[in-house]
């Protein structure tokens, strides 16, 4: 994507990858939640990023940030999962 939001999208996209990759180790284990469980983790993702935005700590922020995007990641993979087994995607 180039275009009008390049400068947002480009270091948004490059600390979601890079928290992956901390986190590389644990593999795919989201795939083994359920959606309602993975929005709890959401969640506590968004506390956390709320505890850093308090802190004022802008690589926290930042990092937090990346954290909850790539959990609504999760929950999509998780819905396109079921519907592609022609289940609901219900919490």
């Amino acid at each position: 994507y180039k275009g009008e939001f390049e400068d947002i999208i480009r270091p948004f996209v490059d600390a979601m990858r890079y928290k992956l990759a901390v986190n590389n180790k644990k593999g795919r284990k989201w795939q083994e939640c359920t959606i309602g469980e993975m929005i709890e983790l959401l969640e506590k993702e968004v506390a956390e990023l709320k505890e850093a935005m308090v802190g004022g700590n802008t690589i926290e922020i930042i990092l937090e940030g990346a954290d909850i995007a790539n959990f609504a990641m999760f929950i999509v993979n998780l819905a396109l999962i079921a519907a592609s087994k022609g289940e609901g995607s219900h919490v």
